[in-house]
This record gives structure tokens, sequence and C-alpha cells, in this order.
């Protein structure tokens, strides 16, 4: 009767720890299967975490597309919705979604919100993500000449370089001094074609530019390079002086008054001077425009028919004055020229559709700015003159004859002039994390 009972209880002890066993199985089993699904549930999370980043950053990027290629006046087109005075969209993106605002708050310098979303494993829930971005406009007044197609340099004495009207170290007064020139005078065409560029012998003072696979001709004497290459007196191109990656969109200028312009303004007397027409403080409009022209406050000018100014022909910009011409025909300024004694921002030409030549000559000095999409711009004479043009000028073709100087004034960089090249972000900030 022992031997039973001892063998009793030792089946039942080995059916007791094999049930132990089974259990303690059972119990890892579970927790290693929960471990598993619990990585599982932190690496989607992780996943979807930084997915969440990426579509908000998508939404980003297509905010600043939009602003690129339709500017602060045409935002609500393309799918974008305006709500009050800001503007709305959202796609679906990587099993989740965006959606991002343009924020007006601040005209000039839009603001961009944008969230993205990616589902939770097993639920109804989105992993959100906010970044908002704060913009600035960059203008296109960033080189000396920019053509969209030739530069022709064909002179005996031309020279491109720089100042900076802001800078007392390098102006006088706000005006070019040979003495305090820099070395900026950038000269670049957006067309990738052999030969786009023709230097000639003239001495450029900065750099030389094409489209991706353009080439530039340089004559025996001429000279691209910094201040010290061009005092040795060394020709050609400076090593590092010449690149082929200019990708810059020129667009045509929409321009039309609004109901309260003046038609053919009156002129008078100033100062003992008889002037034709005085521009004072807002918008005019003339057909034909030739004689003397006073401008004492911040007027805007659009020339539809005829634009031709010779010999005593005068555009006078007095101090603390500003002129924005618009020239829907071709222009020839040649005489006493558009006379600016202030920097070149105070005298922006704009070429419309009309304008396909515009032409500069005579030795009168020209401080100001040039945008003219489609012309062929021509500038000729100067002489005695080291400060023939001051600013900078953006054109179809650029042709430079005789003997010129032009200065660019590198104050243009910071300064919203014209048509905007692009919007950059200026700040990148993650608000929420949800």
């Amino acid at each position: 009767m022992k031997v039973l009972r001892n063998r009793n209880v030792a089946a039942g002890n080995v059916l007791v720890t094999a049930l132990i066993i089974t259990g303690v199985l059972g119990i890892s089993l579970f927790g290693y299967l929960s471990l598993i699904q619990t990585q599982q549930k932190n690496n989607y999370r992780s996943s979807a975490w930084k997915l969440a980043l990426a579509n908000a950053e998508a939404g980003l990027e297509e905010a600043l597309a939009h602003l690129n290629h339709s500017g602060t006046n045409n935002l609500d087109a393309d799918g974008w919705t305006r709500v009050n005075n800001n503007y709305t969209n959202g796609r679906s993106i990587n099993s989740g979604r965006y959606a991002v605002t343009i924020v007006m708050t601040n005209y000039l310098k839009p603001a961009i919100r944008s969230s993205g979303y990616m589902p939770l494993p097993l639920s109804t829930n989105n992993i959100k993500r906010t970044i908002y971005v704060t913009t600035e406009p960059v203008g296109l007044f960033v080189k000396t000449l920019l053509a969209m197609n030739i530069i022709d340099m064909n002179g005996n004495n031309l020279r491109t370089d720089s100042y900076d009207s802001t800078d007392p170290n390098f102006s006088a007064g706000g005006r070019y001094d040979p003495a305090k020139s820099k070395d900026n005078g950038d000269v670049a065409s957006t067309a990738g074609i052999i030969g786009i560029i023709d230097i000639g012998n003239a001495d450029i003072y900065g750099r030389v530019a094409t489209g991706p696979g353009g080439t530039v001709v340089i004559g025996p004497k001429g000279s691209v390079g910094d201040k010290s290459w061009q005092d040795a007196g060394n020709s050609g191109i400076q090593p590092g002086k010449f690149a082929d990656d200019v990708q810059v969109e020129l667009e045509d200028l929409e321009f039309s008054l609004g109901d309260s312009y003046v038609f053919n303004p009156a002129g008078g007397v100033v100062g003992e001077v008889a002037y034709d027409h005085i521009l004072d403080s807002g918008d005019y409009k003339i057909t034909n425009l030739s004689g003397s022209v006073l401008v004492r406050g911040d007027a805007t000018l659009l020339v539809t028919d005829i634009f031709s100014m010779s010999s005593s022909d005068i555009i006078q910009i007095e101090p603390d004055a500003s002129l924005k011409l618009y020239l829907d025909t071709d222009a020839k300024i040649s005489g006493q020229g558009i006379m600016n004694s202030g920097s070149p921002e105070y005298l922006q030409v704009y070429g419309l559709s009309g304008c396909n030549n515009l032409e500069f000559s005579g030795n009168a000095s020209f401080s100001g700015v040039v945008y003219a999409p489609n012309a062929q711009l021509s500038l000729k004479g100067g002489g005695s003159d080291v400060a023939d043009f001051q600013g900078a000028a953006i054109a179809n073709n650029i042709s430079l004859f005789g003997n010129y100087n032009f200065h660019y004034d590198e104050s243009l960089k910071d300064r919203i002039i014209g048509p905007i090249k692009e919007y950059v972000v200026t700040s990148w900030s993650e608000l929420t994390t949800e």
C-alpha cells in the first residue's frame, strides 16, 4: 500500500510541476506577446510621430510654392480657400493628411501654419504636429545687370562695380564714390546658351553667371574678378568668379492705374523754372511725354504712347520725392535725362508689355532701377562721368556701348522694390505636440 501511495504522490508532483511550468510558460508567452504588441504600437506611434511632422512640412512646402507662384494678390486659386484674410488648403498624404493656412496678419511678410496628422492604430484618434513659420519676400534686384537672354558689352571703357547707398563707408552722401567702391558688380543671364554673355574688354568687378550650360565670351583685355584681381592687372575670369547656376523667372508686369489718377497733369513755374508737368503725390497718366517734368511728391506715372526725351528735356525728382515710371511704349531717355538726387529706390522704371526698346544715351547720370522683361535695354554714351548708372537693371537683352560705368547699389538686396523673386522662411517653430 505504501508503494502505491508513493507512486500516486510522485505522479501528483509531476502533474503539479507540469502545471506550474505550463503556467509560467503561458505567463511568459503572454508577457512576451504583450511586449511585442507594445513595441509594435510604440514603433507605429514613433513612425506616425515622424510622418505627422513630414506631412506638416509637406503642407509648408505647398504653401511656399503657392506664395511664390501667385504672390499675395491671387492666393484664392488652385484649390486654396479664403477664410477671413487667411487662405487654407489640405491634402491626404502618407496615409494621413495635412491642413495648412497662409496667415496674412502681416501682408508684406505672410506666415504659414501647417498641421500634419497620422492615425493611431486601433483608434479613431490622430497624432497631430503643427509647425509655424514666418516668411519674408526677396526682391529681384540682386545683380547689377540681369538679362533673360543676351548681354553684349561692346565698348572701350566699360566697368561694373558696386557701392552701398546706406553705408557711409561705401558711399558719399548715399551716392557712388569711386574711392569707396566695392566688387559686387555682378552680371548674369538666365539663359543656358553658349556665348550668351559677351564681356568684350569690360572690367567686371564681381562675378559673371549664366543659366545651366551657358558660357561667357571675353576679349583679350576683358577681366572678371574681385578688386585684388583687377588691381593686379589680370585679364580673363578669376577662378571661382563664373557659375552657370542662374535659375530666375522674369515675369511680365500687369499694371493699371486706379480711378483717381490725373490725366495729362498741368505744368507751372517753380523756383523761376517753367515745367510742362508737375507731379505731386498721386497717380498720373500721360499719352505722349516730352519736355520738362518736376516730381515733388511720391508719384506714379503711366506713359502709354510716346516717350522721348532729347535736348533740354528733363525729369527732375526733388529731394525726398520719388517716381515710379511705367512705360507701355518704347522709350528713349537722353538729353538731361531723369535727375534723381536720392538713392536708386526713389526712381523705379518699369517696362510693360508694350515696351520692347528702352534706350539710355547722353552724358546724364542715372540713379534708379529698371525692370523691363520684354525690352532690349541699350545703354549708350557715357563719357567722363564716373557714375553713369547707379542702381540695377533687369531686361530681356542688355547692350552697353561706348564708355559706360555701371554701379550696383548693394542696399537694393535688402529692400523690396519691384517684383518679388520669392518668399523665404525666416523662422521655424513647432507649436503643438499632440
